[in-house]
């Protein structure tokens, strides 16, 4: 009787481990992380450069929003640190993705290991 008792509290502390391990496995998964640079120019001058480890496959907006206090407009950033384009003298945030001119709002840009973000407040034509 004893050795049937032990025997199946072996099994029920099998049993209790495996689905703990079954719940532990279906749990949230965390985002591999990666490294980005971004820099900030205002009137032709490099204001900052930083190097940013975040999650991939997060957006570029969050990480400014995160990162460097951004605010935006419908997914185009309007604010950096507390530098805010100005309409009246025709002065954006524009950016670049590896050197490339950006056709979409940092709304819609995916972050991705590597790449460098360059962040200009320029006047546009």
């Amino acid at each position: 009787m004893e050795m049937k008792k032990r025997s199946l509290a072996i099994i029920a502390i099998f049993l209790v481990s495996i689905s703990l391990t079954a719940c532990k496995a279906g749990g949230k998964k965390t985002a591999a992380q990666i490294q980005v640079t971004v820099s900030l120019t205002q009137d032709g001058q490099e204001q900052l450069k930083k190097k940013v480890t975040t999650s991939n496959g997060g957006s570029l907006l969050s990480l400014m929003k995160k990162t460097f206090h951004a605010k935006d407009d419908k997914g185009f950033i309007t604010e950096i640190n507390g530098i805010k384009q100005d309409a009246a003298q025709n002065k954006y945030w524009c950016f670049t993705i590896n050197g490339k001119a950006s056709s979409v709002g940092a709304g819609d840009v995916r972050l991705k290991a590597g790449e460098k973000y360059a962040f200009n407040l320029e006047k546009l034509q």
